[in-house]
């Protein structure tokens, strides 16, 4: 369920990033609609989902799309807006195309910053997925509540979070050391 969500979030914030890019007015609208759903505590994303779906894993799923798209968008629009705007001068003098500009000039300089949305990405959908148990859904996060309900299962309840942390910190390590080679490849401080 977590990894459809990931894909499914990176998919459509590095969409609406990359549009909303587009138009200053636009980036600095979704940007603030950004701020305000961050702020919002997680089971607010599954009172909504389970009002029109019920209790079922398609509810928490649509919550951790919704919840973890945030970052994905959010990293897509700075990472843009961090290309130097003498590149963009530069790219326009020399007759490139907008769909050119993008796809050879500012993609490749805003991957790495996108990447880093991509890590709190899977940390936001790893986050939905274990919050989403509360509802009675059937995948990891229901296997630690039910460990940390039982007398027994604290250890088990320990172990099973301890894992998902390390999912976390593995794909967290992974992306930040590609992103530093990738930065350190292309120049950029």
């Amino acid at each position: 369920m977590a990894t459809f969500g990931v894909i499914v979030s990176c998919i459509i914030g590095f969409t609406v990033g990359t549009l909303c890019f587009q138009n200053k007015h636009s980036a600095s609208f979704m940007l603030g609609v950004c701020d305000i759903f961050q702020t919002f505590p997680s089971f607010v994303y599954l009172i909504p989902v389970m009002m029109l779906f019920g209790i079922t894993d398609t509810s928490v799923l649509i919550a951790v799309i919704v919840y973890a798209t945030i970052p994905a968008t959010r990293y897509t629009i700075e990472g843009l807006r961090s290309v130097p705007i003498g590149l963009h001068d530069a790219a326009t003098m020399s007759g490139v195309n907008k769909f050119q500009r993008l796809t050879k000039i500012e993609f490749p300089l805003a991957f790495p910053h996108m990447m880093l949305g991509l890590n709190q990405t899977i940390v936001f959908a790893l986050f939905m997925v274990i919050i989403g148990a509360f509802i009675g859904t059937e995948d990891l996060g229901q296997y630690i509540l039910k460990a940390l309900s039982d007398k027994k299962g604290a250890g088990i309840g320990f172990t099973l979070g301890i894992c998902v942390a390390f999912i976390g910190l593995i794909f967290d390590n992974l992306i930040r050391t590609w992103v530093e080679k990738r930065k350190k490849h292309l120049g950029i401080n």
